[in-house]
C-alpha cells in the first residue's frame, strides 16, 4: 500500500476489491476528504464488503459489483487504481489492465510472474509516485 502513495483527499478505486479489505485501508489513508471506490465481479464479495464498511463505520467508501474487464467508469476519474492479488484471476489481464488505466490519469500496475515483482508499462510510462521497482 506504501507504494500506491495514497494521500488525503485522493480519489481510489479498488479493482477485484474482494471483501473490502484494501478498500478500507485506503478509505482511512485518503479521509477525510477522499474517497473510494470498490469493484468486485462476485456479489457475495460485494455484500460482504459493505458488511464489512458498515461494522468499521467507514462512510468514505462504497461498494459496486462491475467486473475487471467491464469496467464502466468515467475515464480518468481517479486519483489512484489498486488491484491487490486481483489480476491473476481475470481471463485477460492485460484487458483489465488497459480497463484500469483509462480510469486513472497516472497508472502503474505491478505484478508477480516467476516468483519476482515487476512492473508492466502502461503506454511507455509508469507514475508510481514513490515505488521504486525492485527488479
Amino acid at each position: 500500500m506504501a507504494c500506491a502513495g495514497l494521500r488525503a483527499g485522493d480519489c481510489v478505486l479498488d479493482v477485484a476489491c474482494g471483501t473490502g479489505v484494501t478498500a478500507l485501508d485506503a478509505a482511512a489513508r485518503v479521509s477525510p476528504d477522499g474517497k473510494v471506490v470498490g469493484v468486485d465481479l462476485s456479489s457475495r464479495m460485494v455484500d460482504a464488503a459493505r458488511q464489512r464498511a458498515l461494522q468499521a463505520q467507514c462512510a468514505n467508501v462504497r461498494f459496486e459489483r462491475m467486473g475487471a474487464e467491464g469496467l464502466e467508469l468515467p475515464d480518468h476519474s481517479f486519483d489512484v487504481v489498486l488491484c491487490a492479488l486481483g489480476l491473476m484471476y481475470v481471463p485477460n489481464p492485460e484487458h483489465a489492465s488497459w480497463k484500469c488505466v483509462g480510469c486513472c490519469a497516472s497508472p502503474a500496475v505491478s505484478s508477480w510472474r516467476s516468483g519476482r515483482a515487476r512492473q508492466m508499462r502502461m503506454g511507455g510510462v509508469v507514475s508510481d509516485r514513490r515505488c521504486r521497482s525492485h527488479e
